[in-house]
């Protein structure tokens, strides 16, 4: 079993969505495929509260993303709270850029930017707005670039080429730790559900 340090001191991570499932419930491997983590998003919520825990038993909570309203609708944002209920990081999902091309925003505690997530190119954001072509584009999966404020890139999100929901979180670009696990890890699962229900 994973302590907490070891949790959030990966640079790759995977993170598999449960097929058969109520919600967004997702377990999450290190790169050696063992479990440390497991994520519920619970159904018939009108706001998306993700908990994240240290397994499937849901014994213990870790961190937990709270959508800030029920009512938003273009720009949503998102508070990050550790196990103590304090905030430590708000995401917001640009609402008109994302109309063009996914993007969102982190910020940590303070409110300082930390890192901007955005779909991996513009000719496949078009072509997955194109109205006749929805055919084409769900086969075209919807990859992200992190990005640190000053252009230097922090990891990338990727959907794997399975048929289940499997997905990559590859943060080695940030040698320096300089992006919280904890948060790269909230936001990945805020990336996925975003195309569907947030």
């Amino acid at each position: 079993m994973a302590i907490d340090a070891d949790r959030f001191d990966l640079d790759k991570y995977l993170l598999n969505q449960k097929v058969i499932s109520l919600g967004g419930k997702y377990h999450v491997y290190d790169e050696a495929g063992e479990p440390i983590l497991y994520v519920d998003r619970p159904v018939f919520r009108l706001q998306a509260h993700v908990g994240i825990y240290a397994d499937e038993s849901r014994a213990r909570k870790l961190i937990t993303v709270y959508q800030d309203s029920e009512f938003q609708l273009i720009n949503l944002s998102f508070t990050l709270l550790d196990d103590n209920d304090r905030p430590i990081a708000f995401m917001k999902r640009e609402g008109w850029a994302s109309m063009l091309r996914h993007t969102w925003t982190v910020y940590d505690g303070a409110g300082r930017l930390l890192v901007r997530a955005v779909e991996d190119s513009w000719w496949k954001a078009l072509l997955r707005r194109v109205p006749y072509l929805e055919d084409v584009a769900r086969w075209i999966h919807t990859n992200y670039a992190l990005i640190f404020p000053d252009g230097r890139p922090a990891g990338a999100f990727v959907r794997r080429f399975t048929i289940a929901d499997k997905y990559a979180l590859d943060l080695t670009p940030d040698a320096e730790r300089a992006l919280d696990r904890r948060i790269a890890i909230a936001l990945a699962v805020l990336l996925d559900n975003a195309k569907g229900v947030l």
